[in-house]
């Protein structure tokens, strides 16, 4: 994704109750530091709240952070009519999440991964 100033790429995490749910979650919160994208509703989008899909239809880029292979965060987005997310999933990522909350270095690693397939797109 661009990191062009003008540019809005949008960063919609899963959030799911298992440690790759939250992987995503703490992952989203890492990315925007490093200015890859802004942390973005996908509860307010899945309940259809206008100003949420607008902001979504409306970003440059949208990047579905997914913790299982159900891929939620991307069917969100689809089912608004976004179908042209970056999606990833956190357990395909390699990286083993010990616990229900993924440490530090858990979280880097994961995003240090989003970052790799994002730059592949």
């Amino acid at each position: 994704m661009d990191k062009e100033k003008n540019r809005t790429t949008l960063i919609y995490a899963c959030n799911g109750v298992s440690g790759y749910g939250q992987l995503t979650n703490e992952a989203s919160s890492e990315l925007e530091d490093r200015g890859v994208g802004h942390m973005a509703c996908l509860a307010g989008v899945a309940a259809g709240i206008n100003t949420k899909i607008k902001a979504a239809r409306e970003a440059d880029g949208r990047i579905a952070l997914n913790g299982c292979r159900l891929c939620c965060a991307k069917k969100i987005l689809e089912k608004a009519g976004i179908k042209d997310s970056i999606s990833i999933v956190a357990m395909d990522s390699g990286i083993k999440v010990a616990g229900e909350r993924p440490t530090k270095e858990e979280t880097e690693d994961f995003s240090d991964y989003v970052e790799k397939q994002i730059k592949k797109d």
